[in-house]
């Protein structure tokens, strides 16, 4: 199974999977994972990847743009057992929290599981 992270922190992303469980897991070819900084996908000068929210108001939102090309540039596996579509998961606080009991259960489906870390 492969875990691609699209993020603005790939440092972040990296020191958990080079440390304890993720390292040994890797290790043993038992999962694989891929960062991707979304910043490096922007065409702003700055490489910005947030904005206003449309309509006004406190705080700012991910641009889509980026996170798309850079989604789009994954090496995703072709499996003809599992679902062709990668899992591809948005995460944010007031979600689901995501447990081994759902990793096991999306082991069984899919070969690539993309979290998109805003």
């Amino acid at each position: 199974m492969k875990f691609h992270f699209l993020t603005i922190f790939p440092e972040m992303i990296n020191a958990y999977i080079d440390e304890a469980m993720l390292k040994r897991a890797k290790a043993k070819k038992l999962a694989d994972f891929a960062v991707v900084n979304i910043r490096d996908y922007s065409k702003e000068r700055h490489q910005k990847t947030d904005d206003r929210p449309y309509g006004g108001g406190p705080g700012m939102v991910m641009t889509p743009e980026p996170i798309l090309r850079a989604y789009s540039k994954l090496k995703l596996v072709q499996s003809r057992t599992l679902h062709k579509k990668p899992k591809v998961i948005m995460l944010s606080p007031s979600g689901k929290m995501f447990t081994n009991t759902i990793a096991k259960k999306m082991a069984k489906q899919y070969s690539d599981i993309v979290f998109v870390c805003g």
